[in-house]
C-alpha cells in the first residue's frame, strides 16, 4: 500500500513545484512591497499589474474594493502606500522595503522601472508630509533561484515642501 501511494506524492510534489515555476514565469517581473502591510504584484507582458496578493492581514485591509488589474506598477503603488499612510500603517521615520524579481520574460528596463516607481512614491509621500526611508533591492530569475543583482540601496524620502525635513544636519 505504501509503496503505491509514494510515487503518488511524489509526483504531485513535482507537478506543484513545477506549477510554482511556470507561475513565476508567466510575469514580466515582480514586486514585493514590505511598509506593514506586505503586498506582491506581478506585471504582465506589457508591464501592469496582472495579480495582487496581499501577504497579510494589514495588507488585505488596505485597498479591498480597488481594481488593480491593468494598472500601471507606480500607479498600483501610489494607492498602497496612500492608504497605507492614511490606515496609520506607514508613518515618518518607517522603511518601505521594496523589492522587485526579474522572471527571465522579457527584458524589462529595471532602471527605469525603479525610477518611476520611485518618483510615484516620493509624490505621494510629499503629498500625505511622510518621511521615510526607501529600501530597494532587485534581483534575477535564474533557473528557480533567485540572483541578487548590486542594485540595494536605500533612499531617505522626506517631503519637499519643508526644508527643515530635507536638511539631515541641520546647524
Amino acid at each position: 500500500m505504501m509503496k503505491k501511494i509514494l510515487p503518488l506524492l511524489l509526483a504531485a510534489a513535482l507537478l506543484l513545484s513545477l506549477a510554482a515555476c511556470g507561475k513565476k514565469a508567466a510575469y514580466l517581473y515582480i514586486i514585493t512591497i514590505r511598509m506593514g502591510a506586505e503586498v506582491e504584484l506581478s506585471a504582465g507582458d506589457d508591464g501592469t499589474v496582472a495579480q495582487i496578493t496581499a501577504k497579510n492581514k494589514e495588507a488585505a485591509s488596505l485597498c479591498p474594493d480597488t481594481n488593480f488589474s491593468g494598472m500601471k506598477m507606480a500607479d498600483a503603488l501610489s494607492v498602497l502606500i496612500k492608504a497605507a499612510v492614511d490606515a496609520g500603517l506607514l508613518t515618518d521615520g518607517q522603511t518601505i522595503a521594496l523589492s522587485l524579481l526579474d522572471t527571465g520574460k522579457g527584458s524589462p528596463d529595471i532602471e527605469s522601472i525603479l525610477k518611476e516607481i520611485g518618483d510615484a512614491i516620493s509624490k505621494v509621500l510629499t503629498d500625505a508630509n511622510v518621511s521615510v526611508n526607501l529600501d530597494v533591492s532587485s534581483s534575477q530569475e535564474t533557473g528557480g533561484d533567485s540572483l541578487k543583482l548590486p542594485t540595494q540601496m536605500e533612499i531617505p524620502l522626506y517631503p519637499q515642501d519643508d526644508p527643515a525635513k530635507n536638511d539631515p544636519d541641520p546647524v
